[in-house]
């Protein structure tokens, strides 16, 4: 057997993978993967960072005077290919599509939410450093989200409430339902990768009736735990998302000459909303493969020819002209206070997730019995 893992590594090893790709957790917590010819002084010294003096310890390069000049790259190396051995069984591939979680929402194996926030972990109630495994899942470090609010949310301060009254103030098609069909999206959209269906939304509205500060006012409550582009390519949007479960807003996907690009983007919402494992073309002639985990929300003017299959996953919004008297009475609300309503309606979402399964299955016999 290769040589033994010495004690208290600050780098994790976590499996090999296709193409003799050895995967690792380096010293920050970052998920890192690097085959035998890359494995080198360079490589190394990125990969402890600031505790590159372990490598000297454990690895030691010995100069013709017997004092430590430098450390071993292929010493490292054997013994993390050694660690490997230990920890695998014959045959066995680490698949970082099916065993690494990025920032969002996500059931553990007991139903409970992690909650992916970047930097940190939410797991009932505590926060945990990413960078960790938990239930054969690893969770890397990531660039940070906003954080749940630091204490559990009484019903009489449900954000809520105020984000619905505000809502109201469009002039929907249906001031009855589409106001809180968007309310539901947005507490949806942040519990993305812990659903089983994820829901879409396609707003449609002509010029001047609040169609993009709409989608602002969404961007302000949801904060970076949402991707807002202007980008309606396919390969664009799932660069962006890669092992993320985090909703995406689409302002202005608009029918045009060429309606090729924006289909598919639409098909990638119909993917998404199942949690399908999609499959790409990449370099090299490899195919990319991820899962499309997202809740999408769309608007335009001229929405794209979709088909029936398409509309039938999405809730159709249409809002008309401002009404001016309803704009004069709705609150004004900054973009921190937004920010604050977002963080308190994700603490109620993951303090009352254990009441979802339950409260859905009830809607869904409700549904059955009304058909």
């Amino acid at each position: 057997m290769p040589p033994d893992m010495p004690p208290d590594c600050p780098v994790r090893v976590l499996g090999l993978g296709d193409g003799d790709l050895l995967y690792m957790v380096d010293n920050n917590g970052m998920l890192t993967a690097q085959d035998p010819s890359g494995f080198g002084q360079k490589f190394v010294t990125r990969l402890f960072g600031d505790r590159i003096r372990y490598v000297l310890w454990a690895w030691p390069r010995f100069s013709a005077k017997g004092q430590i000049d430098n450390f071993r790259a292929e010493k490292v190396h054997q013994s993390m290919r050694g660690e490997v051995s230990r920890l695998m069984k014959d045959g066995d591939v680490w698949d970082p599509t099916e065993r690494v979680r990025g920032r969002g929402a996500w059931r553990d194996d007991d139903g409970e939410i992690v909650y992916h926030a970047g930097s940190y972990l939410w797991r009932s109630g505590k926060l945990l450093k990413s960078g960790t495994e938990i239930g054969g899942q690893f969770y890397p470090l990531r660039p940070p989200l906003p954080l749940p609010w630091e204490a559990p949310v009484a019903a009489a301060d449900n954000p809520a409430i105020m984000i619905g009254k505000l809502l109201q103030t469009w002039s929907w098609a249906r001031p009855k339902a589409d106001p809180f069909i968007v309310l539901g999206w947005m507490a949806a959209a942040v519990m993305s990768g812990a659903l089983r269906w994820r829901p879409s939304v396609f707003l449609v509205g002509d010029k001047a009736v609040g169609k993009s500060t709409l989608q602002n006012l969404m961007k302000f409550v949801l904060g970076d735990s949402v991707i807002k582009t202007d980008d309606t390519t396919e390969a664009g949007i799932y660069q962006r998302l890669g092992m993320d479960a985090l909703p995406v807003q689409i302002d202005e996907l608009e029918a045009g000459a060429d309606n090729r690009k924006v289909m598919a983007v639409v098909n990638l919402a119909r993917i998404a909303a199942s949690g399908e494992l999609r499959l790409r073309g990449g370099q090299d002639h490899k195919g990319i493969e991820f899962y499309a985990r997202s809740c999408f929300f769309f608007s335009a003017i001229n929405p794209p020819p979709l088909n029936a299959a398409d509309w039938s996953r999405l809730a159709v919004l249409s809002v008309r002209k401002l009404d001016p008297k309803r704009v004069a009475e709705a609150p004004d609300i900054s973009e921190k206070v937004m920010a604050e309503a977002g963080r308190k309606m994700l603490r109620r979402l993951l303090d009352e997730w254990h009441r979802f399964d339950g409260y859905f299955d009830l809607y869904k016999r409700s549904e059955e019995r009304r058909v």
